[in-house]
């Protein structure tokens, strides 16, 4: 069979998935009243459950030139894989979760980290200095040995006129709903290696806005073409949580024996 390419002949077909997106409200969570991102201010008062969007160490924050660090580098140790497509209307975006069986992994020092759910945000819910990007993409992983230790790779998504169709991006924009699609996460990551990032310790940026998220923000995009970033911004746009206070330290990733 032919493979489909997006292109401007299928992003129509795109909106047969828009009906769906419906209202920009979510469902009551743990009896809290619906949140959406046009009262995400307000996030912490809506319910006792939502208390931590108030906290200390919330996400996104702001990154720039920091603090100069030789820490583990991330390796991911990814390989085309099953996954489950959802367009996830309660928290406004497009999500792929890994099957039971996959082994998608994260290391960092002796932390392993499985991969549990990919999804964007339109635009960049982080900066670089003052610079947003289009989307961003949050891999979220959870600690092989305890669930509630989570690591999320933030990777930027570029638009660039010209760029040529990301191929994992395109098979999750293609197969919404599918209950199986065969995708390697690793297509959604820079190619270059070592990958750095910015590391400080955040949340997840929604309700209930849980804390202790170990944050590793990639400082290379990658790029995509305009008809990517439109074709998934037909269905959610406008879905960034604004920067948040965090009196952690950010610390800038860079390889042993590299100069501050």
């Amino acid at each position: 069979m032919k493979k489909r390419h997006l292109s401007a002949l299928t992003v129509p077909a795109l909106l047969a998935v828009l009906a769906l997106a419906g209202c920009r409200t979510t469902r009551p969570s743990n009896n809290c009243p619906t949140w959406t991102y046009a009262n995400q201010a307000e996030w912490g008062h809506l319910c006792p459950a939502y208390a931590e969007c108030n906290g200390p160490t919330q996400s996104p924050r702001p990154l720039s030139p920091s603090q100069a660090a030789a820490l583990p580098l991330i390796e991911t140790h990814y390989a085309r894989s099953s996954f489950q497509v959802r367009n996830n209307h309660t928290a406004y975006h497009i999500e792929a979760k890994p099957g039971r069986e996959s082994q998608n992994l994260l290391v960092i020092g002796q932390a392993r980290y499985r991969l549990d759910e990919i999804h964007f945000h339109s635009p960049s819910e982080h900066r670089l200095g003052t610079r947003s990007f289009a989307l961003e993409i949050h891999l979220l992983h959870k600690n092989v040995n305890d669930e509630n230790d989570l690591a999320v790779i933030g990777v930027f998504m570029n638009e660039v006129p010209g760029a040529p169709n990301n191929q994992a991006f395109e098979q999750i924009l293609e197969n919404i709903d599918k209950d199986e699609i065969q995708m390697d996460p690793a297509g959604l990551l820079p190619p270059c290696e070592p990958r750095l990032d910015f590391r400080y310790l955040g949340s997840k940026t929604t309700p209930p806005c849980n804390a202790g998220v170990h944050w590793h923000v990639l400082d290379q995009p990658i790029a995509v073409p305009p008809i990517q970033v439109d074709a998934y911004r037909r269905l959610y746009n406008n879905t960034e949580r604004h920067e948040q206070r965090n009196t952690e330290r950010v610390y800038e990733v860079k390889p042993a024996g590299a100069t501050p």
